[in-house]
């Protein structure tokens, strides 16, 4: 991809700074659904050295307490341990960014800590797949169409109304892969 001029750079970060916007600030949030423990796991990694959510039982202040967790099959029991449901590789890549959360007092087991990181985190994302679409139309366009293709792209598909709901286990699957 060829240097872009200026005033390309500038749309492009303002089209950035908009999708971010949009994506964190949607009144439509479903971080207490199936990504809701994933920054718990994080953060049990950090404090604990494990992906087990053991020591979580009575800090753990979410959309509902560890035992509605469990009686909804969101953690599961598996030899005397607690485990969340859903993988743990969105957790394990997740660790810097909740590492970064706790320096800042920010708890993944209290509700208002965890889905303000997780909309940080998805709008994040969000940015991340605009910036591959552009670079990736750069590829076979001018800086102006590929502007308008990537923008075209994230607000016409399902990418901004996924990735910027919620912090999903495929979030961070769509920019890596």
């Amino acid at each position: 991809v060829k240097m872009m001029h200026r005033h390309h750079w500038l749309a492009w970060l303002l089209s950035a700074l908009f999708l971010y916007g949009l994506a964190t600030r949607s009144p439509v949030s479903n971080s207490n659904s199936d990504p809701e423990l994933t920054l718990v796991v994080s953060q049990a990694i950090l404090e604990q050295g494990t992906i087990y959510l053991d020591a979580y039982q009575d800090r753990l202040a979410l959309s509902r307490d560890f035992a509605g967790y469990r009686a909804t099959n969101n953690i599961l029991e598996q030899n005397g341990h607690y485990l969340n449901y859903f993988p743990v590789g969105p957790s394990l890549l997740l660790v810097p960014f909740v590492a970064a959360a706790r320096s800042l007092d920010l708890d993944m087991t209290q509700y208002a800590d965890n889905d303000a990181t997780q909309n940080v985190l998805s709008g994040l994302t969000v940015v991340a797949v605009f910036g591959l679409l552009f670079v990736l139309a750069r590829c076979f366009v001018d800086e102006r169409a590929s502007l308008v293709l990537a923008l075209v792209f994230m607000l016409g598909t399902s990418f901004i109304s996924t990735l910027g709901t919620a912090l999903w286990s495929h979030n961070l699957s769509v920019p890596i892969f």
